[in-house]
């Protein structure tokens, strides 16, 4: 799977802050320009880096942390494993993981699986919104 390119919206200063990691495909890059298109009304940071990247970032100053990863050989992409493995906050993690029947998620994690189908982003990006708005990261519209 190729790498995607690192980048950000908004001012870093801001108060509140979104990492989002991801992965290259269709489906990730479509739902993740979904959400920050959902979220560009909002007073908050967002950097997206390649999951690849994950083992450099230091949560603690986040919000919240979007991943979306794909299975690979019936396993969590290993970088996004290890970052969810070794984070002392859990509860700021919203995982998307994609793999081919959509079934497949980290036990314990608040995530969803899908089966990267372009017609399910929608759903995806709702359901992140949701989880941004319970972990008051974004007010409720």
């Amino acid at each position: 799977m190729g790498e995607i390119e690192s980048f950000e919206v908004n001012n870093k200063n801001l108060p509140d802050k979104v990492l989002i990691a991801s992965q290259s495909s269709e489906f990730k890059s479509t739902t993740v320009s979904a959400i920050i298109d959902e979220l560009s009304d909002k007073e908050l940071y967002i950097k997206v880096i390649d999951v690849t990247r994950l083992e450099s970032i230091d949560e603690d100053p986040r919000n919240a942390v979007i991943i979306l990863h794909t299975w690979e050989y019936n396993k969590p992409q290993e970088d996004a494993s290890n970052f969810i493995d070794k984070t002392n906050t859990p509860e700021k993690l919203i995982v998307i993981a994609t793999a081919g029947d959509g079934n497949l998620r980290i036990k314990g994690i608040d995530g969803i699986s899908s089966a990267s189908k372009l017609n399910e982003v929608d759903s995806m990006v709702s359901y992140v919104i949701s989880k941004l708005e319970e972990k008051e990261v974004i007010r409720k519209k």
